[in-house]
């Protein structure tokens, strides 16, 4: 009968096996987080709370970056907008004083120009320079006019917009072309015009027009900065002849552009009269 030696240790030796109480508080406790070791078998515990502090860091910057581009996004919004306008304003204010435009009410001008039209009107054209207020402020400019024109003066035959000098008017202004210039003597007899003992040829008019006019303007010489005006409708025509010459400080542009009706667009009509021989009918 075989024996087996034993090794010396008995179940009594063995040291108690550690056990894990649980204890029950009555709320939830929260799982802790693991990883893996590395054989990928056994969770290892790991705190998570640096992890989740470096996370809502990141987010908040990220928020606080978004909302500072959002309000840099509206500010260059709201700049630009403000430039433009003031861009758009400056324009405005530019074009006004160059050109402006003009609506032509009346039969006066037919059949140059026709009730109902627009016209954009050039004011840069007849710049006048006061020029003794100018030398109060430039001690080298020194003169006894009291406006100088920077381009030039309206000139015979332009179709010019001004201020008539009448009462009663409201606030509409006229447009007549010019037919006398400062220190021009106009003569209106015979159903002609004559400028300086010279006739006036105005094909503009149509064939067969003939001008009449009655009252102490039919034979006039004009004075410095003033201008005889007239209509091109003759004898339908509110002018000069009725209430005497326009200074030059009431007239406002020259007739540049007819832009409406679109039928009329182009520029707007500005032929010059021939000065003739009153004897010969040609130009001297």
């Amino acid at each position: 009968m075989q024996t087996f030696e034993s090794s010396g240790r008995t179940d009594q030796d063995d040291p108690p096996a550690q056990t894990t109480e649980r204890i029950e508080t009555g709320e939830p406790q929260p799982e802790p987080a693991h990883a893996f070791s590395a054989n990928g078998h056994t969770p290892l515990a790991v705190d998570a709370t640096p992890f989740v502090a470096c996370w809502e860091d990141y987010a908040r910057t990220v928020s606080v970056a978004d909302e500072r581009r959002r309000r840099q996004g509206s500010l260059r919004v709201a700049r630009e907008v403000i430039e433009t306008g003031i861009l758009a304003l400056v324009i405005f204010l530019a074009v006004r004083g160059v050109v402006q435009n003009f609506r032509v009410e009346g039969l006066s001008m037919d059949p140059t120009y026709h009730t109902g039209q627009y016209v954009l009107v050039n004011k840069a054209l007849y710049t006048r320079l006061n020029l003794k207020q100018l030398g109060g402020w430039l001690p080298f400019v020194d003169s006894d006019d009291d406006a100088r024109y920077l381009f030039h003066q309206p000139k015979r035959g332009e179709v010019i917009v001004f201020e008539p000098p009448i009462g009663n008017r409201g606030e509409r202004d006229f447009i007549k072309r010019v037919i006398g210039e400062p220190g021009d003597h106009i003569v209106v007899k015979d159903g002609r015009v004559q400028v300086n003992g010279r006739q006036l040829e105005e094909k503009y008019l149509g064939p067969g027009i003939q001008t009449t006019c009655a009252g102490q303007w039919c034979d006039i010489r004009l004075g410095p900065d003033e201008y005889f005006m007239m209509g091109d409708n003759r004898v339908n025509s509110s002018d000069s002849r009725l209430w005497g010459p326009a200074k030059g400080d009431a007239v406002i542009g020259k007739a540049w552009l007819i832009y409406l009706p679109f039928s009329d667009f182009g520029p707007a009509p500005n032929a010059a009269p021939a000065l003739v021989s009153p004897d010969t009918g040609r130009a001297p």
